[in-house]
């Protein structure tokens, strides 16, 4: 028989020995996990946090474009200082950890964030919020987010909530818990007494609310 031949046989029988011995090993490992009731931790369950954890602020950029997609509204449309200078790109970009290499020899994102970086972020993220709902409530037939409640002076429950998940749709990419769901739903109370547009109001601030979290500012 070729060498070669022989080689080929040597080769395939060890990678048949190797495949036996992973299937054996993933079967007892399997068994330990079922006699010892071996579970992988669920939603219910308490996970100790990891020690290493590290979250990263968006960015000017990625934070623009996040909201754009979510809001479905054109980037620079978003928020605009004074009406002509873009929030992301030029009026704030610097404080949103961005660069600005050729006017102001900025090259790299501060290491760590001015004192107004806060402001700015909710600044931008009350624009953008604020001119989703202005665009819904002003025609309710091209509504995007906030349908349930348009032209509504006391919106039930189920439409605030339709609106709470739809949000968390688009912005977290996630469903609400029982709780969040709750809560916001529940905001409605408090909106209402001091409001003379309620609704508006409820839906610009519920955004905001999302919008500010560390959920989605970071990643």
């Amino acid at each position: 028989m070729p060498s070669y031949s022989r080689r080929c046989m040597v080769r395939h029988n060890s990678l048949f020995r190797w495949l036996r011995k992973s299937w054996i090993v993933a079967g007892l490992a399997l068994c330990c996990l079922w006699t010892l009731g071996c579970e992988p931790p669920t939603a219910t369950q308490n996970v100790a946090p990891s020690q290493t954890a590290r979250i990263k602020f968006k960015g000017p950029t990625r934070l623009a474009n996040n909201l754009s997609m979510a809001l479905q509204i054109e980037k620079t449309e978003l928020c605009r200082e004074l009406g002509k200078y873009d929030c992301f790109s030029e009026a704030h970009r610097v404080a949103l950890k961005g660069v600005e290499p050729y006017q102001l020899s900025i090259r790299v994102p501060w290491e760590i964030s001015p004192l107004g970086a806060p402001i700015v972020t909710e600044r931008v993220a009350m624009a953008s919020c604020t001119e989703r709902a202005k665009r819904d409530f002003a025609d309710g037939s091209k509504a995007v987010i906030f349908k349930p409640v348009v032209g509504q002076s006391e919106p039930s429950a189920s439409a605030r909530e339709e609106v709470v998940t739809t949000l968390y749709k688009r912005l977290l990419l996630r469903l609400p818990t029982n709780e969040e769901k709750s809560k916001l739903v529940g905001f409605w109370d408090k909106v209402k007494e001091k409001s003379q547009k309620p609704a508006q109001d409820w839906s610009t601030l519920v955004c905001f609310g999302l919008v500010t979290s560390t959920e989605f500012l970071f990643y």
